[in-house]
């Protein structure tokens, strides 16, 4: 029998990886420092699995044990989707979008969140990979700003409940409601941006001469600058 994974349900609610190598190993081998990322499963199916693994260490444990996760065959009772997102001392894995789960992940200031579809038929993404776990990354928030991306409406419920006067959420809705628009909003849209960009652009040329005395001003040393840096020097056309 070839190495197999069976993703499971804890019965917290969080995802771990039931694991058997494929032979009737005695000892595994592992990095150092990830001790605490694997155990022998001393339950009623340690025949089947002998191995418990963090799904964080997964591929890893796999490959340092001379497995090719290409070849591993997924558990068909797997779970077929679950979320995760670390934080600076751990990852978190779980299969629902419960209260708890989506209040952690606020308390935690919204780190970046994956949904995680388990490749069960070893099916090739576009990449041409065939990974064990496909991942889509739902929220994105940084410094630079939030990002919202391949999201439902059912998640979005989920995770804005109890947070609704958040960016974030706001964020959330704004993205759902835009996949939702017709192409008849849509094209209404991108002419009320193009007339709002052709007024900036009218403004622009009509101060043209003083914008570009202002410029030329700021190269002379004419104005000086607060924060210590000399102001570079670039070419002005008319």
């Amino acid at each position: 029998m070839g190495a197999k994974v069976w993703i499971y349900r804890t019965s917290g609610g969080s995802v771990s990886c039931k694991v058997n190598l494929g032979d009737d190993r005695r000892s595994i081998t592992y990095h150092r420092g990830k001790g605490k990322k694997y155990r022998w499963n001393h339950g009623e199916d340690h025949k089947e699995y002998p191995l418990i693994v963090s799904f964080s260490y997964l591929e890893e444990f796999l490959d340092v044990n001379g497995v090719n996760y290409k070849s591993v065959e997924i558990d068909p009772r797997s779970v077929d989707k679950f979320y995760g997102y670390s934080d600076w001392s751990r990852n978190y894995y779980f299969v629902n979008l419960t209260p708890a789960n989506v209040n952690r992940w606020w308390n935690h200031d919204c780190p970046d969140l994956y949904r995680y579809t388990v490749n069960k038929e070893r099916r090739s993404n576009w990449f041409g990979l065939n990974l064990i776990c496909f991942s889509n990354k739902l929220v994105e928030c940084g410094w630079n700003g939030t990002y919202i991306e391949d999201i439902t409406k059912e998640e979005v419920e989920k995770l804005t409940r109890g947070h609704e006067t958040s960016h974030v959420a706001e964020e959330m809705w704004r993205v759902l409601n835009a996949q939702t628009l017709s192409d008849g909003e849509i094209e209404y849209l991108a002419q009320q941006v193009k007339a709002y960009e052709d007024k900036i652009q009218a403004v622009i040329d009509a101060h043209k001469d003083e914008i570009l005395s202002s410029v030329e001003g700021m190269q002379d040393g004419a104005y000086g600058l607060d924060c210590g840096f000399c102001a570079t020097s670039f070419p002005i056309t008319r």
